[in-house]
């Protein structure tokens, strides 16, 4: 289980730019250095967004990392937001988060999902409780990172401070007011994670 976590986060950092690896990096020990110890990390809290525009996707998510007292968590610790036009899948926003708790090194902690209401929250229900299997390559690349984390909750956001933010946020992504969005190929990525000889 460890190879494949250590490879999936390989695989996923080979994916970002420079620039972003270097941000990565610098993320990674801020986290580092606030927890000390990895069995400090109680789990990862998750905030998504998806929703569906025309023939494009836009999404995005807040994560924050919750501590074992004394320590406190840390609350924005990343956010992202996508746009795919290339495929207009609702799971985007959702492969852009596990992305990001990979190439984090958040994969042996729980997590949770809380889903803004979406057409992705019933998605990702369904493919975790195998009612229905994968569609594509974007699915089968969600499902399988969500897999090898030791546990994944999928739970709605209906008010608080981070539904609030959020709707504030994807306001702001609808109209192209949000320098942080990013368009990418999601199938593409789910390829370069899943191919078993790259």
């Amino acid at each position: 289980m460890d190879d494949l976590r250590n490879q999936s986060i390989i695989r996923l950092m080979d994916t970002l730019s420079g620039v972003n690896q270097d941000r990565v990096r610098q993320k990674r020990r801020q986290i580092e250095a606030h927890f000390k110890n990895p069995k400090q990390i109680a789990g990862a809290g998750v905030t998504i967004a998806s929703e569906e525009i025309r023939e494009t996707s836009v999404g995005g998510y807040f994560l924050r990392i919750n501590a074992n007292p004394p320590l406190k968590a840390m609350p924005m610790v990343s956010e992202g937001y996508c746009v795919d036009s290339a495929h207009a899948h609702i799971l985007s926003p959702v492969f852009l988060a596990l992305s990001s708790i990979y190439c984090l090194n958040l994969v042996h902690a729980p997590v949770s999902f809380h889903f803004v209401p979406s057409k992705a929250q019933e998605r990702l229900s369904d493919l975790l409780s195998e009612k229905s299997p994968p569609k594509d390559l974007i699915e089968e690349g969600v499902l399988f990172l969500c897999k090898l984390l030791p546990k994944v909750e999928i739970l709605s956001c209906l008010k608080g401070p981070f539904f609030e933010k959020m709707q504030s946020k994807m306001y702001q992504v609808k109209r192209h007011n949000v320098s942080e969005v990013v368009s990418l190929d999601f199938e593409v990525i789910a390829r370069a994670l899943l191919d078993p000889v790259s």
